[in-house]
């Protein structure tokens, strides 16, 4: 066997969520879990049980409850909580979260050697009005329950606030990143006929900033079904008006309209997300709301350990499945911290930097990046570039 290079301490096991789950459903059920491989098991086992379980351990907010936890076990066919209500919005904001729910940051700006970054801040009572507005622009704009809205946007938290929004209405999100080829953008926004399009002004890359508005403007005229276009200013460059509207126009006024949830079913469509197009055009998967609730609030509550308090940052675009489920950390009470740019530059370690200045506790990223920082030479060390004081996990895929 292999040496163990790093094990838990017994605390820190003992503070965990998943100890607090297993302890929780020892209660409940009367069954012994000794160990995960035990739980897992009988996760298996007994499939409808351990849904419902964590459902109610991790008290998922709903207005109707479900009948049926499934109805077959077939897939596809499948279908699950039959009967249930909910909003993954209000999953968020009627939790009573305090303090930051978003830092956002982009690639830095280097003068004279330095590193110079643009940051926002928002606390949950901020991201709640801001989502309020959007959502009553969105209503103005004839958007509804069932509607497809689309984003061309860069990892900015007007983004979160667009998508959050929509969640908030019924309306289905769909979004890629500024870096899509037309042809790409194309192949997959076609298919979904969205009606209403965010799009960002600029995005920054290897510390080049890169204007949209030719992409928006050809984007628009191959996508008939899109009414309106609204369109988003990049942190650290003066916004151009894309298309019919801009973001502040959009909002409308700062008086504040109580933020609303529409009740959904639980398989009611929250986003459409896509295949990687590699071996044909891009193909179209939905995912529904209460189950895109319920496993990423188990990935980032059970596998993760992600506290209210905690901090997360994954490295990823708009037109990645990541940038979805790293929003789901929100309806935990974490902060979501938000990168914007390569995350190797102006150096390899750069990403690492980020964290270890904006005090993150869970850091993501994809293989790639991992694997570039192996390959450095020096190799990355990332103990070596700063106290790392608060990081805990490290989360990588790809």
């Amino acid at each position: 066997m292999e040496e163990i290079l790093w094990k838990p301490s017994e605390a820190r096991i003992q503070q965990s969520r998943m100890t607090a789950f297993t302890t929780w459903l020892s209660q409940k059920t009367g069954i012994a879990f000794p160990d995960y491989r035990s739980l897992h098991q009988w996760s298996i086992d007994h499939l409808e049980e351990f849904w419902e379980s964590y459902l109610e351990f991790t008290q998922v907010i709903y207005s109707t409850p479900h009948h049926q936890v499934l109805d077959q076990r077939k897939m596809p066919g499948a279908r699950w909580f039959s009967g249930m209500q909910l909003n993954f919005a209000e999953n968020i904001f009627r939790r009573g979260f305090q303090g930051t729910a978003i830092t956002a940051c982009t690639e830095p700006v280097l003068e004279a050697g330095e590193e110079r970054f643009s940051l926002q801040e928002y606390t949950y009572a901020d991201l709640e009005k801001l989502v309020a507005r959007c959502a009553r622009g969105l209503k103005e704009a004839g958007i509804g329950k069932g509607d497809r809205v689309a984003g061309y946007v860069a990892n900015v938290p007007e983004a979160i606030i667009a998508c959050l929004a929509c969640a908030s209405i019924g309306a289905t999100w769909s979004s890629a990143s500024p870096d899509f080829g037309l042809e790409a953008l194309c192949d997959r926004f076609a298919q979904v006929e969205p009606k209403l399009l965010f799009a960002s002004t600029h995005y920054r890359y290897n510390g080049k900033t890169f204007r949209t508005d030719h992409v928006v403007r050809e984007l628009h005229s191959r996508l008939p079904s899109v009414q309106t276009i609204v369109s988003i200013p990049y942190p650290v460059e003066e916004g151009n008006i894309l298309g019919d509207v801009s973001w502040e126009e959009f909002l409308g006024p700062d008086d504040v309209p109580d933020l609303s949830f529409t009740q959904v079913p639980f398989d009611h469509p929250l986003y459409i997300l896509f295949s990687s197009g590699t071996t044909g055009a891009p193909k179209c998967i939905i995912h529904g709301t209460g189950g895109t609730l319920l496993q990423h609030r188990k990935e980032l509550e059970l596998h993760s350990d992600l506290h209210p308090g905690d901090s997360l940052l994954f490295f990823t675009t708009c037109g990645w499945m990541m940038w979805n489920w790293q929003l789901s950390a929100l309806t935990l009470g974490a902060r979501l911290c938000l990168y914007d740019g390569n995350p190797g530059y102006p150096d390899t370690p750069a990403l690492w930097r980020v964290a270890d200045r904006l005090g993150v506790t869970h850091l993501g990223t994809s293989g790639r990046y991992i694997e570039s920082c192996m390959k450095s030479q020096p190799p990355v060390k990332p103990g070596s570039l700063g106290a790392m004081a608060n990081l805990r996990a490290v989360l990588y895929t790809g």
